[in-house]
């Protein structure tokens, strides 16, 4: 597989003012590593840390979400794994992937989701607009628009 990493150092964190819709007016500390892995059928595997759920992480995870549309790949899944909570701006940040992915004729699927974080997507009713998987290995390996929770 084919691995593109996209890492702050955990040790010593890099400051980054944000720019944009993400603008907070102070140095945000990021910390963690967000990875593209391109698995041999053409899925793309989006691997994001637990600081997914700090809104000060959101133009690093932008930057992510680009590159995995310029893949072109048909398939996406974002494993959330190690996320137990997501703001409203990776929420914005995720529909924007669901919609890149959906207008190039591919499918977004959520994988490993923990449960308040499902709660939000019940709540938003994303559940039913997002493939939600138990396990990255499960959404990889379902077939074109299927779903499973």
């Amino acid at each position: 597989m084919k691995q593109v990493t996209n890492q702050t150092n955990d040790e010593s964190p890099t400051s980054v003012k944000q720019k944009g819709r993400c603008d907070m007016n102070k140095m945000i500390h990021l910390t963690g590593k967000t990875t593209l892995t391109t698995a041999p059928s053409g899925v793309l595997l989006l691997r994001v840390p637990a600081t997914i759920s700090d809104p000060g992480a959101c133009e690093q995870f932008e930057l992510v979400i680009t590159r995995a549309l310029a893949t072109r790949s048909q398939t996406i899944v974002v494993d959330l794994s190690e996320a137990e909570l997501v703001s409203t701006v990776v929420l914005g940040l995720l529909l924007k992937l669901h919609r890149g992915v959906a207008a190039m004729g591919g499918e977004m699927r959520l994988a490993g989701v923990q449960p308040m974080v499902r709660r939000v997507l019940n709540i938003c009713r994303l559940d039913q607009l997002f493939g939600v998987f138990s396990t990255p290995e499960a959404a990889m390996a379902a077939g074109a628009t299927a779903s499973a929770i």
